[in-house]
């Protein structure tokens, strides 16, 4: 988006983010807290004249968010219990500078 917008932009990439998150959080919330977990390992790398866009997305069905699969196995199981099923598709998104932070 921001290419077509004719913005230029870096892309930084860590990936050692921890990815856990408080058991209480609904599923609204838990990509939010992830995507501001990302935005916070970037500080140190954050300038005055920076903007940093992270974002986090989940899948959630029955109740439950699913987990990245681990393999090809894995990955079929989890299309499986999607199919035919009702589910959530959750995209939370953390903008940030120096100064301020919104998600």
């Amino acid at each position: 988006m921001l290419k077509g917008l004719g913005i230029e932009f870096e892309v930084w990439k860590k990936n050692d983010v921890d990815e856990q998150y408080p058991s209480h959080l609904s599923c609204e919330e838990i990509p939010v807290f992830l995507a501001r977990r990302k935005a916070q390992t970037f500080t140190d790398k954050l300038r005055n004249n920076h903007l940093l866009i992270t974002a986090d997305t989940i899948v959630w069905c029955e109740e439950q968010v699913l987990d990245k699969p681990k393999d090809f196995h894995d990955a079929r199981e989890i299309l499986k219990k999607l199919s035919g099923n009702k589910h959530l598709v959750i995209t939370g998104v953390c903008i940030k500078t120096l100064e301020k932070e919104v998600a």
